[in-house]
């Protein structure tokens, strides 16, 4: 039983770490889309 929940827990922070990956990468997008509006004025 010890060993399934190890597992579930690094499966469920590695899930974490990839919704964070994505949140990243969505933030440096609407970053760089609001550089370029800044810049086209």
């Amino acid at each position: 039983p010890g060993r399934a929940k190890e597992a579930k827990n690094r499966a469920e922070s590695g899930l974490q770490s990839a919704t964070d990956k994505h949140e990243h990468q969505m933030a440096l997008k609407r970053a760089t889309a609001r550089l370029k509006v800044v810049e086209n004025r």
